[in-house]
């Protein structure tokens, strides 16, 4: 299981939803660890689109599926100071972030988008 930016703990929650529980033999966070497991027909994962690739480093190649029910999102955010201007790079990322998001609010239920 991939241990790496919150990623066992979401999950450890997908599965919690499910009457199955996978037979968790490892524990890393190495990205490469996990879809070279896949690769060798040595075990299973599922990965998101955003680190998702079918070739390997060692020129194997992943079969690629998807899962049938929905895979929940892992959640980011974007922390500053108030009393701290965004840089440019800041700014396009709360932008870009704030878009793609299909829910663009704060805890506190504060647009993003006017911040």
């Amino acid at each position: 299981m991939l241990a790496l930016d919150g990623a066992e703990l979401t999950a450890r929650r997908y599965w919690a939803r499910t009457p199955r529980m996978p037979k968790i033999v490892f524990l890393t966070s190495s990205l490469e660890a996990v879809r070279s497991t896949g690769a060798a027909g040595t075990g299973v994962t599922i990965l998101s689109a955003t680190v998702s690739r079918p070739r390997l480093l060692e020129g194997l190649w992943l079969d690629m599926r998807d899962p049938a029910e929905p895979v929940p999102t892992t959640d980011a955010g974007l922390v500053r100071r108030r009393s701290v201007e965004l840089g440019a790079a800041a700014r396009a990322l709360r932008d870009v972030s704030s878009r793609a998001s299909s829910y663009p609010f704060n805890a506190a239920g504060q647009s993003l988008a006017d911040r």
